[in-house]
């Protein structure tokens, strides 16, 4: 291997390594939005909030979020990501660590808005990384990666802020968890650099590159409003899982607010972290074995709603705790294998306006996602119980899925790739 050759192959690495900073962002993000749903039951006592209320709360985040992440993506497609990243996390991070100092509920929920709003630059500033960096048959992977990242922060988080709620008070979870991104912050300033990614092989914005180009050809694309479809029913199955199983375990389950409540929510959102995992490495040796990767991908996210569909409606109907967490589990494992696929779609309507593309789905998935919270807490209270919102969610996966597979694909983009200068 020549010398020129031995650099190139070390620079496409390179693309694995921002993976890593992505998978490790995502971590972060994922602690500090999910730090609400499991201080919930404390926070709802203390501040004396039925269920409706609490709904209102958790949905005060997917508010800004929706509003912010449209216009966020088209930013990001314009802005240097580098910097980009960097003050989306400062963004957030300060909004996490004001929220511990709440004394109202106001500004509760005014410290949650701003939150969503910071962390809305997250997933477009990431599709638009994967669409630059990655081939197409290798995004699965990516998106589980850092995706992946998500479920694990959700996992760690979990015995973490439980126990900082025990010991110190429920605030503290918010400042200590917050002040963790600092880190990251300096890490990805000092490594994404012209020397580490000029020269990898680019994938958008390459001449001759097929597909829409400006809004007015995108909109005529069937395929943007099926994952307009799918972002509207699909995020609000995601965010149910995210948001409301703590207080259901308390709840419906008569879980005390301790230590063993945060072991047993790991197991779910372990359930995410595999799913991720699993779903983009099967893509990945499927296509390296000939398969076409669209195939693939459609026959992943039809089972992965099937699973995530069954063991949504069974949990309300067994008898036994272990159980109910093992059904969460599969069904934390089917919804990441449908995401992760369901992300790739939305990567590839269209190759110059990537962050935009999926900052406008997004919004609308959001949007859907707050309105689901607050009509999942306003369910739960007159029902007396969570069994009909799980029976709704395990509907309503199916319905995401016919969005992507009742539509055609988008024209293909070009194969080729070549080098630019990086941002």
């Amino acid at each position: 291997m020549t010398a020129g050759a031995d650099g190139r192959a070390g620079s496409q690495r390179n693309r694995w390594v921002i993976c890593a900073f992505v998978f490790f962002a995502t971590v972060l993000n994922y602690m500090d939005r999910q730090t609400l749903g499991i201080v919930g039951p404390v926070v709802q006592k203390e501040f004396h909030l039925d269920n409706a209320r609490l709904g209102l709360l958790f949905s005060a985040f997917y508010i800004t979020y929706g509003c912010s992440v449209a216009v966020i993506g088209e930013l990001i497609d314009r802005i240097a990501v580098r910097i980009g990243f960097a003050l989306i996390l400062t963004w957030w991070s300060l909004a996490t660590v004001l929220t511990g100092f709440s004394r109202t509920f106001g500004q509760l929920f005014g410290f949650r808005m701003a939150l969503g709003a910071g962390e809305a630059g997250l997933w477009p500033g990431t599709a638009r990384l994967m669409a630059m960096y990655l081939p197409p048959h290798e995004r699965t992977l990516g998106n589980s990666i850092y995706m992946g990242g998500g479920s694990l922060g959700l996992v760690l988080v979990q015995p973490i802020v439980v126990w900082l709620a025990l010991r110190y008070g429920w605030r503290s979870g918010f400042i200590v968890i917050g002040s963790l991104s600092t880190v990251w912050i300096v890490a990805w300033l000092a490594w994404f650099r012209p020397r580490n990614v000029d020269g990898l092989r680019r994938y958008d914005r390459t001449p001759g590159a097929r597909g829409p180009v400006s809004w007015r050809a995108i909109v005529r694309v069937p395929r943007f409003w099926g994952l307009l479809a799918a972002s509207l029913f699909g995020n609000a199955c995601l965010y149910f899982l995210m948001n409301w199983i703590p207080t259901f375990l308390v709840q419906d389950r008569q879980f005390a607010f301790n230590m063993a409540l945060g072991g047993a929510l790991i197991l779910p959102y372990l359930g995410l972290d595999l799913g991720y995992l699993a779903s983009g490495v099967f893509v990945l040796r499927a296509a390296k074995r000939g398969a076409a990767v669209v195939s693939v991908r459609r026959l992943v996210l039809v089972v992965s709603a099937a699973i995530m569909a069954a063991s949504m409606i069974g949990v309300p109907m067994v008898r036994s705790n272990g159980v109910a967490l093992l059904l969460l589990f599969t069904a934390a494992f089917g919804m990441a294998g449908w995401n992760s696929n369901y992300l790739c779609f939305v990567e590839e309507v269209s190759a110059q306006k990537v962050a935009a593309v999926s900052g406008v789905v997004g919004s609308a998935g959001a949007f859907a996602g707050a309105l689901s919270l607050w009509l999942v807490g306003i369910v739960s209270e007159a029902a007396g119980g969570f069994t009909p919102v799980f029976i709704v969610v395990g509907v309503m996966i199916f319905v995401a899925s016919f969005g992507i597979l009742l539509t055609p694909e988008p024209a293909p983009l070009a194969p080729h790739a070549v080098g630019v200068t990086a941002d």
